[in-house]
């Protein structure tokens, strides 16, 4: 609740407690009798508890400055690069498909090994399979 809806509140009900008694001068008032209850008649219902008015203190907002430690697991560290020396009748993709099981990932041993392509591919070649 805002502090404006908290003091409206608290006026409010200071006015209602002021002028809510108050019989309108028109009105007759009516006569005062005593009226004997028994008691069996009588039931005392208690009156409830009237409402605390609870302060509302505007709290800036708690920023964390730990730094953030972050860690990677195992599965997403990248794997040790291996050597593979190119066999006579050796491809591109027959290389990738013997590494990672799917020849269309040759692009990854291209990449990891400046000036391959598959017209430099020799046997006996030395190549870094990431």
């Amino acid at each position: 609740m805002t502090r404006l809806a908290l003091t409206t509140l608290t006026l409010a009900a200071a006015v209602a407690l002021a002028t809510g008694c108050a019989t309108p001068a028109n009105k007759p008032q009516a006569k005062n009798t005593l009226t004997e209850i028994t008691p069996a008649q009588a039931s005392v219902t208690p009156a409830p508890a009237p409402l605390a008015a609870t302060p509302v203190i505007d709290q800036a907002p708690v920023i964390d400055t730990t730094p953030a430690v972050v860690t990677v697991s195992p599965a997403a560290r990248p794997a040790a690069s291996k050597k593979y020396t190119v066999r006579k009748g050796d491809t591109l993709w027959a290389i990738a498909k013997t590494s990672y099981g799917d020849g269309k990932q040759f692009p990854k041993i291209v990449s990891a090994n400046p000036g391959l392509s598959a017209q430099t591919l020799k046997a006996g070649q030395t190549l870094v399979i990431p």
